[in-house]
C-alpha cells in the first residue's frame, strides 16, 4: 500500500513526573513523623 501523503513523525518530550516524587516525600515525611525522629532532631537543634 502506497501512502497518499507523508505524516509527520511524533515528538516525545521526556519530562519528569511530579507525583512520583511527592509519593517519595510523603513517605519519608510519615516515616519520620512515625519514628518520632522529627521531634528528636527538634529537640537536639533547639537552643
Amino acid at each position: 500500500m502506497n501512502p497518499t501523503r507523508t505524516y509527520p513523525m511524533p515528538h516525545v518530550r521526556p519530562r519528569p513526573v511530579n507525583a512520583a516524587s511527592q509519593a517519595g516525600g510523603l513517605l519519608i515525611t510519615e516515616t519520620i513523623r512515625t519514628v518520632g525522629l522529627d521531634q528528636t532532631l527538634g529537640e537536639a537543634l533547639a537552643p
